[in-house]
């Protein structure tokens, strides 16, 4: 297993092309989640290294509830919605629906009130010195020209 930590485009680029293709399939590359910003990769080899990433969010546009979502925006805006609508609408849905079930204990119940969103799951833990934190993280792989989420 290689964590690769570098966002430099030019070190990705030459650890990728450096590889020795004989060693391919005994290797799992877990990359920073910024690495899909790099341009000019070999995408075979990425995906031939077994590479993976984490992200707090990814947008599944063949997900049934993202699609009637996109089919929705685009009625009332006649518009696609950016990635950044689809996240304002969910972390909008996502607190509105928590205040409504917990009424004035908001706050205190965020733990308990885990929820699939469009392009993320919402899973908060409570930290005494720095608050609530997100650990709905997924991880993906490369595969297929595509980044797949892996259960």
């Amino acid at each position: 297993v290689i964590v690769m930590t570098s966002t430099n485009p030019a070190f990705i680029t030459a650890f990728y092309n450096h590889l020795k293709e004989d060693t391919l399939n005994e290797k799992v590359v877990f990359t920073h989640p910024n690495f899909d910003k790099t341009e000019n990769l070999n995408i075979e080899l990425v995906q031939r290294m077994n590479t993976y990433t984490s992200s707090a969010y990814q947008v599944d546009y063949t997900n049934p509830r993202v699609t009637e979502f996109i089919h929705k925006y685009r009625e009332l805006y006649a518009a696609d919605p950016s990635e950044t609508a689809i996240r304002a609408y969910g972390i909008v849905w996502y607190f509105g629906k928590a205040m409504l079930a917990n009424n004035d204990a908001f706050f205190d119940n965020l733990s308990q009130y885990p929820l699939q969103l469009l392009y993320t799951t919402v899973n908060f833990e409570r930290n005494e010195l720095s608050g609530y934190h997100n650990v709905g993280v997924q991880i993906l792989k490369y595969q297929d020209y595509d980044l797949v989420e892996q259960k």
